[in-house]
C-alpha cells in the first residue's frame, strides 16, 4: 500500500528533511504542494515530482491525498489540523501540534473518534543514537540513574523571522525548548513534574527568547533543562548516574555525515561507548561495531531475568504463581547444569560439522515461554523481530518458521501486484549461482520465473560481479545469491549492478549473520534478506527463519504473503488498530467487509511462535561470541593444514569479514586420493563432513525437466561437486576438537602419499 501524501506549507525543512525522506521511501508518494503563493508550490513540486496547489484549501479537497504533513508556523496548527481531520486526512505536524494542551487534546480525541491518525514530527525520537542510549542505561553503565541535563540553544535570530512572533506561536519555548523536555520524558518517563520553571521575554517582540526549567519524577530524579535562541548554538544531554555520567552532543540534530558518538565517563575513565557510522537510506543503511567489538543495541537484551517477555493482554501472576515460577525455572537451571558435559574422547565423541550452541539462559527461555502457554506468534515474536531489525540497521525484520520460507516470501514479494510495473512475472529472470543450497533457487520456479546459473570461484565459492553482469538478459528482473557458508560474495558490487539495471538484489544471508563485506553486514546491502534460524546456523530458534528490509512496500507485502494473504496488518490478538475495521471496500466485495478477511494476496501461514522467539532473544544476545568462535575454529583449521599438499584451502572474499558456517576443503585433481577417500576416513574417527549443499543444483533430478539458462560455463560448480566437502566450526566444537580434525586430516594425507 503507497500512502499519498500531500504538504501543507512551503517550510524550509519541507524542503530539506521532509521531502526528500518521502521520496526516498517508495510506501509514500507526494501527490501535491500547496503554498499562499503558486510560484513557491510550483518550485517545490518540480523538485519533487508532485502537483502544485495554491492556497491550502485546495489540497485537502483531493481525492488522491491520504495523510498530511504540516510544517506550517506552530501558531496555524490547530486551525489546519482540525480542517485536515474534517477532511478525513491523517495528518503528520511538525512540534509542537498546538500552543495549547486544550487544543492538543481536542485534536487528538477527534483524531481517535474519526479513526485517523494524528502524530506529533518529533524526528530525534525515531533516531537510533536514543534507543542506544536507553539501552545503555539499562544495561548499568551509568549505575542507578541521579539526574538528567540537556541543553537546545541556538544564535539569536533575525529580524522577521517567524519565531519571533507570538501570533504565529513563537518563542524558544515552542521551538527549541521542546526537545529537551520531549528528551527527558523519553529517558526518565513520562509523568514528570515541574517543580520550577522561568522564562525570558524580548520585550521588543513579545516573546520567550531564553528558560530554563527544572522537573522531577516520583523517586525524587531531577531534570533540569535550559533552552533558548539568543545564544551560542549547543544541543545536547546527559545521564547522571551513580557510576557514571552518559553524554551526546548533536542529539537532536544529528549531522547525516557525521558518526554518532555516545560517551560514558565512569571511575574516572572516560570510554566511547558507542559509535555508529553514517546511516544511509535503505540498501545502504551501515552497521559497525563499537570499539569495544559490540554492535550497537545487542549487550543484555531478551536474556532471562531481563524485561517482561508476557504479552500484555495476559493475566497478571499472583505471587505465588511467581514463586512456584521460579522454582520450577531453578530446577531446569540444576537440570541443565547436571546433564552439561564438555569431554572430548577423540575417536568417541562425535565432531559434528554443525550444531546449536545452547546454553543454560536457553532453556529457561524456553521453559518459560512454555510455563506462559505462549504457543502462537505474539509479544516475544515481535520482541524478537525489533531486536534482529536493530542487529542490522534494518526498518522491518518479519519471523517466519524456516529460512527456505524466508526465502519462498521474499522472492514471492517481488512479483506483488502491488509493485505495478517493477514485478516479476512468469518468464522473468532472475540471476542465481548453481553451486548451493536448493532453497535459493526454488522459489524462483514455484513463482513460474526462470532461474539464470552462473558459476562460481574457487576458494571463496562464490561467483563474481563481472559472471553476475555477463548473465544479464532483456527478460532479468533480479539477482538472489547467497553468501557461500558465510563468506560474502561482492556484495557492494553486485548492488551497484542491480541498482545501474533497475534489479532487484535478495540476499540470501542465511549462512552469514555477523559478517561483514567493507565494514557493513551483509544483508544490509539488498532490496530484502533473508536468514535461517535452523540449529546449523549462526543462531537458533529449532526451526525458524526471517525476512529483513528498509523497504517499508516490501516489508508490507512480506508480511501479507506470511499471513495468509490477507490485507489487514493487526497482529495476531488484535483488531482494529486502524480504527476503520469495517469501512473497507476492495475488489467487489460488498462495502464494509471486514478487513481482517480481506485477501489482497494468495498468501501462506508461515508465521513462527513465541517459543521460537523466547530462543531467539538469548541466543541473539550472543550472536557476537559466536562469530568469534566461528571465526577462532576456522583460522585453527586454516593455519593447521596450511602446508598440505593436494588441499585447495578456502579464503576469504577480498574485503569481507566472514562470520564462517563451515571449513571448505576442495581435493585437486593431482591429489594421490579422493574426496571420497578423505572423507570415509574422518568419518570413520568420527569427523562429521557435508557436501557443498547440492553442488551443481542443475545435474540433480529435481531440475532436469526445469526450464533455466546457464551463462558462461559451470566448469567450477562441476568441480566441487566431484571434489568439495566442508567441515565445521560451529562454536560447540572447542579447540581440542579442532586440533583433532587438523590432525586426522594430516595424518590420512601423509599415509595417502608415502
Amino acid at each position: 500500500m503507497v500512502i499519498g501524501v500531500g504538504v501543507l506549507g512551503c517550510a524550509d525543512i519541507a524542503w530539506r528533511r521532509m521531502l526528500p525522506a518521502f521520496r526516498a521511501d517508495p510506501a509514500v508518494q507526494v501527490v501535491a504542494v500547496a503554498s499562499r503563493t503558486g510560484d513557491r508550490a510550483a518550485k517545490f513540486a518540480a523538485e519533487f515530482g508532485c502537483a502544485a496547489v495554491e492556497g491550502y484549501r485546495g489540497l485537502l479537497d483531493r481525492d488522491d491525498v491520504d495523510a498530511v504533513y504540516l510544517p506550517l508556523p506552530s501558531g496555524l496548527h490547530a486551525t489546519w489540523i482540525r480542517r485536515a481531520l474534517d477532511a478525513g486526512k491523517h495528518v503528520l505536524t511538525e512540534k509542537p501540534a498546538t500552543t495549547s494542551t486544550q487544543d492538543t487534546a481536542s485534536l487528538v480525541a477527534k483524531a481517535r473518534s474519526s479513526g485517523l491518525v494524528l502524530m506529533e514530527n518529533f524526528m530525534f525520537l525515531h533516531h537510533s543514537r536514543h534507543e542506544r542510549v536507553r539501552r545503555l542505561v539499562a544495561d548499568g553503565v551509568t549505575g542507578a540513574v541521579r539526574g538528567f541535563h540537556s541543553t537546545f540553544t541556538i544564535p539569536a535570530r533575525p529580524a522577521g523571522d517567524i519565531r519571533l512572533d507570538p501570533s504565529l506561536g513563537g518563542g524558544a519555548l515552542l521551538d527549541n525548548g521542546a526537545y529537551p523536555v520531549r528528551a527527558a520524558q523519553l529517558l526518565l518517563g513520562p509523568d514528570l513534574t515541574v517543580a520550577g520553571a522561568h522564562l525570558t521575554t524580548d520585550p521588543r517582540h513579545g516573546v520567550d527568547i531564553a528558560g530554563s526549567a527544572l522537573l522531577y519524577r516520583s523517586d525524587g530524579v531531577a531534570a533540569q533543562l535550559t533552552f533558548g535562541m539568543d545564544h551560542h548554538y549547543r544541543n545536547d544531554y546527559q545521564v547522571h548516574g551513580g557510576s557514571g555520567l552518559l553524554s551526546i552532543d548533536r542529539a537532536f540534530t544529528p549531522p547525516a555525515d557525521q558518526p554518532t558518538e555516545i560517551t560514558v565517563a565512569g571511575r574516572g575513565r572516560p570510554r566511547d561507548a558507542a559509535r555508529r557510522g553514517p546511516v544511509r537510506e535503505d540498501r545502504r543503511r551501515v552497521r559497525r561495531r563499537d570499539p569495544d567489538g559490540h554492535l550497537p543495541g545487542r549487550r543484555g537484551d531478551g536474556a532471562p531475568g531481563g524485561a517482561d517477555r508476557r504479552d500484555p493482554g495476559t493475566r497478571q501472576e499472583g505471587t505465588g504463581m511467581r514463586e512456584s515460577k521460579a522454582l520450577l525455572l531453578e530446577q531446569v537451571r540444576k537440570y541443565h547444569r547436571e546433564n552439561e558435559s564438555d569431554e572430548f574422547v577423540p575417536g568417541t565423541t562425535p565432531v559434528l560439522s554443525s550444531g546449536a550452541a545452547l546454553d543454560e539462559e536457553d532453556r529457561v527461555a524456553l521453559v518459560e515461554a512454555a510455563l506462559d502457554m505462549r504457543i502462537a506468534a505474539g509479544v516475544s515474536a515481535r520482541k524478537f523481530e525489533r531486536q534482529f531489525a536493530r542487529y542490522f540497521g534494518l526498518r522491518k525484520a518479519h519471523m517466519t518458521n524456516s529460512g527456505s520460507s524466508a526465502n519462498l516470501l521474499a522472492l514471492s514479494a517481488l512479483t506483488s501486484p502491488a509493485l505495478e510495473d517493477r514485478r516479476l512475472v512468469p518468464g522473468d529472470e532472475v540471476i542465481t549461482v548453481a553451486a548451493g543450497f536448493p532453497t535459493t533457487v526454488n522459489p524462483i520456479i514455484q513463482n513460474g520465473l526462470v532461474p539464470v546459473f552462473v558459476d562460481v570461484e574457487l576458494g571463496t565459492y562464490n561467483t563474481t560481479p563481472e559472471r553476475i553482469e555477463a548473465a544479464i538478459g532483456p527478460r532479468t528482473r533480479a539477482i538472489m545469491v547467497a553468501h557461500a557458508l558465510g563468506n560474502p560474495f561482492a556484495v557492494a558490487e553486485v548492488a551497484e549492478i542491480a541498482d545501474r539495471h533497475g534489479l532487484f538484489l535478495v540476499e540470501d544471508n542465511c549462512d552469514a549473520v555477523g559478517s561483514t563485506y567493507r565494514g557493513q553486514l551483509t544483508g544490509t546491502f539488498g532490496d530484502l534478506a533473508t536468514v535461517s534460524f535452523y540449529p546449523a546456523h549462526h543462531i537458533t530458534t529449532g526451526e525458524g527463519g526471517c525476512v529483513l528490509t528498509s523497504n517499508l512496500a516490501l516489508a508490507r507485502i512480506v508480511e501479507q504473503l506470511r499471513d495468509w494473504g490477507r490485507d489487514c496488518w493487526c497482529e495476531p490478538g488484535e483488531d482494529n488498530t486502524c480504527r476503520k475495521r469495517f469501512d473497507y471496500q476492495a475488489g467487489t466485495l460488498p462495502g464494509g467487509y471486514d478487513h481482517k478477511y480481506i485477501f489482497s494476496h494468495v498468501g501462506y501461514n508461515l508465521k513462527a511462535t513465541d517459543l521460537q522467539a523466547a530462543l531467539g532473544l538469548t541466543q541473539l544476545a550472543k550472536v557476537d561470541d559466536f562469530g568469534a568462535a566461528r571465526r577462532r575454529n576456522w583460522q585453527r583449521l586454516r593455519d593447521g593444514l596450511e602446508d598440505v599438499p593436494g588441499l585447495l584451502l578456502p579464503s576469504p572474499t577480498p574485503g569481507a569479514d566472514p562470520s564462517w558456517f563451515g571449513f571448505v576443503i576442495t581435493v585437486l585433481p593431482q591429489a594421490p586420493y579422493t574426496r571420497a577417500e578423505l572423507v570415509n576416513f574422518l568419518e570413520s574417527c568420527k569427523i562429521g563432513t557435508r557436501r557443498f549443499f547440492g553442488g551443481n543444483l542443475t545435474r540433480h533430478p529435481a531440475y532436469l525437466d526445469q526450464t533455466f539458462r546457464v551463462s558462461g560455463d559451470l566448469a567450477n560448480s562441476d568441480l566441487i561437486t566431484e571434489r568439495t566437502f566442508w567441515v565445521g566450526v560451529y562454536p560447540g566444537l572447542s579447540i581440542p576438537m579442532i586440533d583433532y580434525v587438523v590432525e586426522c586430516i594430516r595424518e590420512y594425507v601423509r599415509a595417502a602419499g608415502s
